[in-house]
């Protein structure tokens, strides 16, 4: 049952990878220009989460 809530709890964080090919063709940015925002948001949620 927890395994399923955190399922779909965290499904929003990775869901964004599926969309990343398409935003660098729309936004006519490499690879890594594209993954960089989403990577600090990663980074972010593990230092908040570590300070919590």
């Amino acid at each position: 049952m927890i395994l399923a809530i955190a399922t779909l709890a965290n499904v929003g964080m990775w869901a964004v990878i599926v969309i990343l090919a398409a935003d660098e063709v729309k936004f006519g940015a490499g690879r890594a220009e594209a993954a960089r925002p989403y990577t600090l948001t990663m980074i972010g949620f593990a230092v908040s989460n570590r300070i919590i």
